[in-house]
């Protein structure tokens, strides 16, 4: 909700010039702009995602957008478990482990967000949460492929904060989760980093052994600093 219907059409089409870059591009608009943004990327290599799903494929739940609904508007991707969707809207682990579900269900490859909050890291339960995180997320989840999912580490207090975790530290724990993830999966899957994702400091996050990629918010909301992002 940063841009309006129509800002984030001008974006779509600044982005679809894009050409010769170094990394893989997944964008996520808000819902009244995927089928907009399909139309407007279908002929780059730029991936489609949305921002959410519902829990549920059909039915009277008002306000809901069915993950069946987002795979036919060309998207190959969704965002489940944002920390703003777990802090605001008050997610739990048992509903993200049902979107899950219902988005592998629909054929969409979920990109499952974890992370603790500022109290939890104060008190040094990081890993510990992350591991319930993980647990109760994957629980009976089964998936073909290793590319099938996405894992995303967001430090929920390093979001918007302008302190981002230290590049070490992060590294360490994308080491930690994808080892959690494959004993409950048995796949290797991809961590990517998020939280305070900026120009200054994305080299030293994506050149980081275990960090597989970037989950970029305000810095993706201008065409040239993506631009920028996506050459570093």
């Amino acid at each position: 909700m940063c841009l309006s219907f129509k800002e984030t059409q001008l974006l779509l089409e600044k982005i679809a010039t894009f050409d010769n870059y170094n990394h893989s591009l997944i964008v996520c608009p808000d819902f009244l702009n995927l089928a907009r943004a399909a139309s407007i990327l279908r002929n780059t290599k730029i991936k489609l995602g949305s921002q959410n799903c519902s829990f549920h494929h059909h039915g009277a739940y008002t306000g809901e957008i069915s993950a069946l609904d987002i795979k036919e508007t060309e998207a190959e991707y969704v965002i489940i478990g944002h920390s703003e969707r777990r802090r605001i809207f008050k997610e739990d682990n048992s509903m993200i482990n049902q979107k899950i579900k219902i988005a592998l269900e629909a054929k969409l490859k979920p990109i499952l967000c974890l992370g603790e909050n500022l109290l939890e890291r104060n008190n040094g339960r990081t890993r510990p949460v992350l591991k319930a995180q993980l647990k109760n997320a994957l629980k009976g989840i089964k998936i073909k492929k290793a590319n099938d999912l996405i894992l995303a580490y967001e430090p929920v207090w390093a979001i918007g904060s302008g302190q981002p975790m230290e590049y070490e530290e992060a590294n360490k724990m994308h080491k930690y989760i994808a080892e959690r993830a494959y004993a409950l999966t048995g796949k290797k899957l991809s961590v990517i980093y998020g939280g305070s994702v900026k120009l200054d400091n994305a080299h030293d996050f994506i050149s980081q052994k275990n960090i597989a990629g970037l989950l970029v918010g305000g810095a993706s909301l201008k065409a040239d600093s993506l631009k920028q992002l996506l050459n570093i």
